[in-house]
């Protein structure tokens, strides 16, 4: 890829990022890092369960294959995502098999860290 592809490319991950409406202040106030950050803006948008799958083609879908991490990286960051907000009364719950959801009051505790 040439350089104006990949700056095209960087500006429409920003741009689907703040889509996802993830304020960066609450990330940092959090101590949550950029990949739990965006794999929790999923989880905000989607109602109902998202999958391992999805989440890690959110997550890691823009590396090439050789430098995406196994599968289960996403439950590591899942985990620490309930550690780090636990002081909120936030955890997303594991749906066995299926994958990963929030329940509606968990959002709306969570919905003044998005806009």
């Amino acid at each position: 890829m040439d350089d104006p592809e990949i700056a095209r490319l960087r500006d429409r991950i920003e741009e689907l990022e703040s889509i996802l409406g993830a304020r960066t202040e609450h990330r940092r106030l959090t101590g949550i890092s950029e990949i739990q950050w965006r794999l929790l803006g999923v989880l905000m948008k989607r109602e109902g369960v998202v999958s391992r799958e999805a989440a890690f083609q959110v997550v890691y879908g823009d590396r090439q294959e050789a430098d995406q991490p196994n599968m289960r990286m996403i439950d590591t960051h899942i985990c620490r995502i309930n550690k780090r907000l636990a002081r909120f009364g936030v955890r997303i719950q594991n749906e066995t098999g299926t994958g990963y959801y929030m329940k509606p009051k968990i959002r709306r505790i969570l919905g003044k860290f998005f806009a």
